[in-house]
């Protein structure tokens, strides 16, 4: 039964999953930010220095509050004089001037920034002038003295590039983030464990990461240190193991909802893993219509299953030896076709009991559940199924489909495995 409000991917996974939103967003954001800096008006500016000295009154003499002293330059009074001598509105002649102090020092930078050079040298200059006749008005001495004059911009202000492109960056992950959480709410993919456990009503065994194992054939290597690959898949079969219990033989069916998800390696490694630990198996390739056992054990693909069927070999001529100790091979033999009815299910019935005979376990790498009716009809036959799901791209809607395919033998399904 599904569920709704299911916890999204933890946030690692997230990442994994949506990296490549997150990027396109993050260099889409950095880029409109540098195109937009690019398109911003030319602007110069040209900027004066004005030292503020101490104001001699009837005492000693008083040190100027520089803080004081910028307002005093940004102010209406001084303003009003620049913005006649402009021939501009106070409003427009204000919007061009900015007025700093450098630390710890008691001169005023005062800067005009306009569309020409000449305006930002006058601009400059007007207010310049403006502040310190005003500061220097009924005084005994000059208070505010002009100690660097106006510059003559050359060029236009330049955009602080390396400032942008860090902004750029930051807000791009912060909204990619945001458009990955936002994208992953609506799709219909599976979201981790928990979630797979809520749509398909089934335990998850295991958790496979993506990795290489053992070369381009998936096969994990029983020799040698232990890998994560080997250490997921050595869980999976001790969880299989406390299901087998006492029995004498078992057979195991592996299937998923659509392919991709990693079935045939999972058959493969759970049946590598059981030999490891001492189990004669026989691991069937139930699949002639996709099928890749016999590449990952290097053996031929006929004869295989579909002519032991057919009876035209026989079930010890069909079994490869593999070189795993304890395991055994039956390929999926000659290609099938989609829709072509490659085996009769009593035939089947027999062979698997045939093969419960000679070997302690059974595994069968089986079509996908949701593209080839017959998984349904072999799944009443073996003793347990295994369903694997794509945790990266296994959409929902396909693993609750898969189990509904499965209700007839629900009792069967013992659990999920995420590759």
């Amino acid at each position: 039964m599904r569920r709704s409000g299911t916890p999204l991917r933890d946030s690692r996974g997230l990442l994994r999953t949506y990296a490549w939103l997150i990027i396109a967003v993050t260099l889409a954001t950095v880029g409109a930010a540098l195109a937009l800096s690019a398109l911003r008006p030319v602007s110069y500016t040209s900027t004066s220095q004005v030292v503020v000295k101490p104001e001699v009154t009837t005492g000693a003499p008083v040190a100027p509050d520089m803080g004081t002293e910028r307002a005093i330059a940004m102010s209406g009074d001084v303003n009003k004089v620049a913005a006649a001598a402009l021939n501009l509105s106070p409003d427009e002649a204000a919007a061009g001037l900015a007025v700093a102090v450098p630390v710890e020092t008691s001169v005023l930078e005062i800067s005009y920034t306009a569309h020409s050079p000449q305006s930002a040298y006058k601009g400059a200059t007007v207010f310049t002038e403006a502040y310190v006749n005003y500061r220097n008005q009924n005084k005994k001495s000059p208070v505010a003295q002009m100690i660097t004059p106006p510059d003559q911009p050359l060029a236009p202000s330049g955009t602080n590039y390396p400032i942008v492109i860090g902004l750029g960056l930051i807000l791009g992950a912060i909204l990619g983030v945001g458009a990955a959480l936002a994208w992953d709410r609506v799709t219909d993919r599976l979201r981790g464990v928990q979630d797979t456990q809520a749509q398909t009503g089934m335990p998850v065994l295991a958790s496979i990461p993506a990795l290489r194992l053992g070369g381009p054939h998936q096969v994990v290597r029983l020799e040698g240190p232990q890998t994560p690959g080997a250490a997921a898949y050595g869980y999976l079969t001790a969880q299989l193991m406390h299901l087998i219990g006492d029995r004498s033989s078992s057979s195991v069916l592996v299937t998923s909802p659509s392919p991709g998800a990693g079935k045939t390696t999972t058959a493969v490694n759970l049946a590598v893993q059981l030999a490891g630990i001492g189990k004669d198996v026989v691991v069937v390739s139930a699949d002639p219509r996709l099928s890749t056992v016999h590449e990952m054990f290097s053996v031929q693909r006929s004869p295989g299953l579909v002519e032991v069927l057919d009876g035209s070999a026989s079930l010890e001529r069909a079994l490869h030896t593999s070189d795993v100790k304890g395991l055994r091979v039956l390929t999926s033999g000659t290609p099938q076709t989609l829709g072509e009815v490659y085996f009769n299910l009593e035939d089947m019935k027999v062979l698997l009991g045939r093969l419960a005979k000679i070997a302690e376990i059974v595994v069968v790498d089986a079509s996908t559940v949701l593209a080839a009716a017959e998984v349904a009809l072999v799944a009443n036959q073996v003793d347990m199924v295994l369903l694997v799901v794509d945790g990266k791209r296994g959409l929902r809607a396909d693993a609750a489909a898969a189990v509904e395919a499965l209700r007839h033998v629900r009792s069967k399904v013992v659990g999920c495995v995420i590759n």
